[in-house]
């Protein structure tokens, strides 16, 4: 079967009017991709088409009449000066698998730590291997918010137990506990991520039987883990500030990501009444905050 491609240069606004306009007009599939043909493997918490300045929105049709009315179609309800441009053409025949396979290669983070997908294990001899798929949960450490979590990891080597919240793929939780953690619990509240983060922690025999999983509305806080770890967003770090410390042991450590440069003041100045923070870590820009537990009330 051949496919027709209809493709609409967007700006990150028009993209979800133009993803509507495209199922509207009788697409099989539509992606928003970047103006460069960038590859994401791992959006940001919060992330979406306004990550890039430019956009493609890109309609799949089984058939080129249909591609055809459907670019009048986009020409009638986005028409005017300034009118994106559209091209319709037929989709070259390739192995979608491989090709997206061969865009996502194993990963280092540190000295010593690889993340690496089932179909790239090309990690040296005595290397810490975190077998990880791309999946739908948030996670494959591609993103800065996730790299600079895995290596903080690599370099501290913390022991003992862990909490990630907010777990996603689970690729914290399991890399604490390759690298020397104990025990750990992973906890979202999405039980997709629940389920990612048990398939990913199954690929990788050397955790099995010390990585739980719960949905948050599960568990209660209490002081049981030396190192807190959440990757999430700002707006929900600040809410949940006083429920984190109440997991944390006095002295341990807390990792929070998923912040924006600009954010990382005023999610500091939240978890100061339990957590000694030292200045972020900074990388494109996205930051990464380090605290210890002292010994405030909760």
């Amino acid at each position: 079967m051949s496919w027709w491609q209809l493709e609409v240069s967007s700006t990150p606004e028009q993209a979800d009017e133009l993803e509507t306009v495209l199922i509207g007009a009788g697409a099989d599939a539509v992606t928003v991709l970047s103006a460069d043909n960038q590859a994401v493997f791992e959006l940001a918490p919060g992330d979406g088409p306004m990550l890039w300045q430019r956009n493609r929105v890109v309609g799949l049709f089984a058939e080129h009449a249909m591609c055809e009315a459907a670019a009048l179609h986009v020409r009638a309800q986005l028409g005017g000066s300034d009118s994106p441009a559209i091209t319709c053409r037929p989709l070259a025949e390739q192995n979608w698998e491989r090709s997206w396979m061969d865009q996502f290669r194993a990963q280092r983070f540190g000295d010593a730590l690889w993340v690496c997908p089932s179909w790239d294990v090309a990690a040296p001899q005595g290397a810490t291997v975190l077998h990880l798929d791309p999946g739908l949960a948030f996670g494959t450490g591609t993103h800065a918010t996730t790299a600079l979590c895995l290596e903080w990891l690599e370099r501290q080597r913390p022991a003992g137990s862990v909490l990630d919240y907010g777990c996603g793929s689970g690729i914290l939780a399991i890399a604490a506990l390759l690298l020397s953690a104990e025990s750990g619990l992973a906890v979202d509240i999405d039980p997709q991520a629940l389920q990612a983060t048990a398939d990913n922690s199954a690929r990788n025999p050397r955790v099995e039987g010390r990585l739980r999983t719960a949905l948050a509305e599960a568990v209660a806080p209490s002081p049981a883990f030396d190192l807190v770890m959440a990757n999430i967003l700002a707006a929900p770090l600040i809410d949940l500030a006083s429920t984190l410390a109440g997991f944390a042991r006095p002295g341990a450590d807390l990792l929070l990501s998923g912040i924006l440069e600009h954010q990382a003041q005023s999610v500091t100045a939240a978890y100061r009444p339990w957590f000694d923070c030292g200045a972020p870590e900074v990388r494109d820009g996205w930051a990464l905050i380090h605290g210890r537990r002292g010994g405030g009330a909760l």
